[in-house]
């Protein structure tokens, strides 16, 4: 399942993702922190009870309940949490577990997050993309910048920008300058 190209999107179905969620929800609890409490707890009953649904062969009726929104959301979420769970080496280094910290927090649907309680999914975006890159070079640190990655004896600087408004694009390009100048 996970492929050593950084640029190919491997195949998962949903018995990896619960598997997957298993070993992440195992790792979490090994570093003393509560995942079934997280808003990623509720996700692995959703995607439990999605996988029930398919194999019962009552989607129709899935579909139409209110768990199918939420669903959808804990099926990308939680694929990209196994994601930086699979690509970045997991430390008890104090920023990497403040960040894990944060990304167990927040509403567990993204209409309901405002300026106050986007913080959590502003980190998994980091996080993710910075497990993209450590996929590709083997080389991240979160400790500079949101993180920085080395390649090709290069060194990259990232300031991750995930606008809640589209409105704000520019105004967020010219923070992440000034966050790098």
């Amino acid at each position: 399942m996970n492929s050593n190209d950084p640029f190919v999107i491997d195949k998962i179905t949903f018995e990896h993702i619960l598997e997957d969620l298993q070993k992440v929800k195992h790792t979490i609890e090994s570093i003393k922190l509560n995942f079934d409490k997280s808003r990623f707890g509720t996700y692995h009953q959703r995607i439990r009870k999605l996988w029930d649904a398919i194999n019962a062969k009552q989607t129709d009726e899935f579909r139409r309940s209110n768990d199918f929104e939420t669903s959808i959301i804990a099926l990308v979420e939680s694929i990209e949490l196994i994601s930086i769970f699979n690509n970045l080496p997991i430390s008890t280094n104090p920023i990497f577990m403040d960040k894990i910290r944060k990304i167990l927090k927040g509403p567990i649907l993204p209409r309901d997050e405002n300026r106050n309680s986007n913080e959590s999914r502003n980190t998994i975006f980091e996080l993710n993309l910075g497990a993209h890159f450590n996929k590709a070079t083997n080389n991240v640190d979160f400790s500079t910048g949101d993180f920085l990655s080395i390649y090709n004896g290069d060194t990259y600087v990232f300031e991750c920008k995930r606008p809640f408004v589209l409105g704000n694009l520019m105004k967020n390009f010219q923070k992440a300058n000034r966050q790098l100048s």
